[in-house]
């Protein structure tokens, strides 16, 4: 994070005003990166859809803005793979390829999902820095941006 704070501070005109973490597991990132950049916690979006991990970012960073829902190509109802553990940040809404889930059992949850246009919606101000960290799909989550990919000024 601190390297991504300088490319940006050092390379770049760009003045962070939003943080967005898109798959966040716990939030230190984001609030790193808030640190960095001089922010208030108003200023921070997380998305995490694990309710295990949510409890811990609402404990932790009560005031970032926590979006719940995971990000789909449409809206829908869809299985998340639960992954139980402290540390576990390989919950998805696929399941593997690989026997990984097979081993470590996985809750399967029914959530409600959200375009990558209705979280910017859900923003509602321009996202500067975005870090997303989501078992493999990043391009899903880029694509469901649309032509709102624009409005987000670094990832």
């Amino acid at each position: 994070m601190q390297n991504y704070h300088n490319i940006i501070k050092e390379k770049t005109s760009i003045d962070v005003k939003t943080i967005l973490e898109i798959g966040s597991m716990h939030g230190h990132d984001a609030n790193l990166l808030k640190s960095l950049f001089g922010l208030s916690n108003s200023d921070v979006w997380l998305v995490e859809p694990n309710p295990e991990r949510q409890k811990h970012i609402e404990k932790d960073y009560p005031d970032f803005n926590l979006v719940r829902n995971p990000i789909y190509n449409k809206k829908t109802i869809h299985e998340f793979y639960q992954v139980a553990g402290e540390d576990a940040g390989t919950s998805s809404l696929f399941d593997r390829a690989d026997n990984y889930y097979e081993l470590q059992r996985p809750n399967i949850l029914q959530l409600e999902t959200i375009t990558g246009i209705e979280l910017l919606d859900i923003v509602s101000k321009r996202v500067v820095a975005c870090k997303q960290a989501v078992e493999g799909l990043s391009y899903e989550v880029l694509e469901n941006l649309g032509d709102r990919i624009s409005e987000i000024a670094s990832f």
